[in-house]
């Protein structure tokens, strides 16, 4: 028979033969890309570790090669995130290449080998959202063009941001949410939002399961301790916030003053005048030699309570805003959490607040407000950490948020 009722309405169609099953493919993908970047990642920190005293000091010459060789091989690569929100907020355009994964992967392995200050989320996020523009373009040579059209297109790159963001941080609540938030603001996208649970979920799954059949494993947070929400404490928090607010507009305002500066220099000149920054702060400024690379200690020293120097806070965001700002690899979320983890431990003392507490609560509010993500990065610190100081690290968010304004360290698309 051919009735009406034997054939699902196209949505329909499109919700569960793209959007579910295709999102499911990209997650595994995006996962699976997340883990082998995540263990490539863990063992190049370990041989700058031990190779720091020659290593750190290449980082002008690596940089320049770097950022040469994606200038030169990477074409549009070198877009890195921007291309990606591009296509996840329009679904159209040209395909986001797939050497943006190569750019992604070896790039912020060869950026962390000689101490640059970059995080990973960045790489994930691109990886997993270039394969998920792969596949669209190979569905779309099967499958009718009403079923994959720009709309399934955009959900699929979604479900790889989804599934690479919450892949490499073990998180898929807040992978789902963060995608919803940096691309889908202010709409209501259910299509989207089914795509980016499912490759959230799938990604978390199966990166988690390769992850430590890889021998690695995701860092461990403290499981804070229940806060009653009182008025003065909360208070307290609100306080945190805007502090926290105000850093995070000093690391977009100098990320970007530095992206201007060097601009109108080639590209093999940003990487050797960046490089030779992070370099001299290295050698003349007490307590950066740590903040290098991920600086996954200090941070896991932060979140339980303890900062080596007051001034930790600064210094890796100059770090980090001169290296990402002259175009090395690397994401954002890692270098801003140690940001805000040691800004809080240094602020707790006179705020009157717990160490552990303030540090997670401000490594929360410093990224959820300069990527407009404050809910995702709400759930993040919720998955790390528990819901002990929910309300709390919420009011910590919320005042950051309104600091930062409608600055944001991604470039989103209009």
């Amino acid at each position: 028979m051919t009735g009406a009722t034997s054939t699902p309405p196209p949505a329909w169609r499109r919700l569960l033969g793209v959007d579910v099953s295709g999102a499911a493919l990209v997650g595994v993908v995006a996962g699976a890309a997340a883990a082998v970047f995540l263990a490539g990642l863990n063992l190049v920190t370990a041989v700058r570790d031990a190779q720091a005293r020659v290593l750190v000091p290449l980082l002008p010459i690596a940089a320049a090669l770097l950022l040469e060789i994606v200038a030169r091989l990477g074409a549009r690569a070198g877009g890195g995130t921007t291309i990606v929100l591009d296509v996840a907020h329009q679904g159209r355009g040209e395909p986001i290449p797939l050497r943006l994964a190569l750019v992604a992967l070896l790039g912020t392995w060869w950026t962390h080998l000689f101490g640059g200050s970059a995080g990973r989320e960045g790489s994930a996020v691109q990886m997993g959202s270039a394969f998920a523009d792969a596949v669209v373009h190979a569905l779309r040579r099967w499958l009718p063009a009403d079923v994959v059209d720009d709309d399934a297109r955009r959900h699929l790159v979604i479900a790889g941001i989804a599934g690479g963001f919450g892949g490499v941080f073990g998180t898929p609540v807040a992978g789902c949410v963060f995608a919803m938030e940096v691309v889908v603001a202010r709409r209501v996208d259910t299509r989207a939002a089914v795509a980016a649970l499912v490759g959230a979920i799938s990604g978390d799954v199966v990166g988690d399961s390769l992850l430590h059949a890889l021998g690695s494993a995701h860092g461990v947070y403290p499981v804070l301790a229940s806060l009653p929400p009182t008025l003065p404490g909360l208070l307290r928090f609100a306080a945190l916030g805007l502090a926290t607010g105000a850093v995070g507009v000093a690391f977009i305002t100098l990320l970007h003053a530095v992206k201007r500066a060097v601009s109108p220099r080639p590209p093999w000149q940003r990487g050797l005048l960046g490089g030779s920054v992070v370099v001299a702060i290295c050698w003349l400024v007490p307590g950066a030699e740590p903040l290098v690379g991920l600086s996954l200690p200090t941070l896991q020293a932060a979140v339980h309570g303890d900062v080596a120097v007051p001034w930790a806070f600064a210094l890796k965001l100059v770090l980090t805003a001169v290296t990402l700002g002259v175009g090395l690899v690397g994401g954002e979320v890692t270098p801003l959490f140690v940001i805000g983890a040691t800004l809080g431990v240094t602020l707790a003392g006179p705020l009157g607040l717990p160490p552990e507490q303030a540090a997670c609560a401000a490594l929360a509010a410093l990224f959820g407000a300069c990527a407009s993500a404050p809910l995702a990065l709400l759930c993040m610190v919720v998955e790390l950490c528990g819901a002990g100081a929910i309300a709390q690290q919420l009011v910590a968010i919320v005042m950051a948020s309104v600091v930062v304004g409608g600055r944001s360290i991604y470039t989103r698309p209009r």
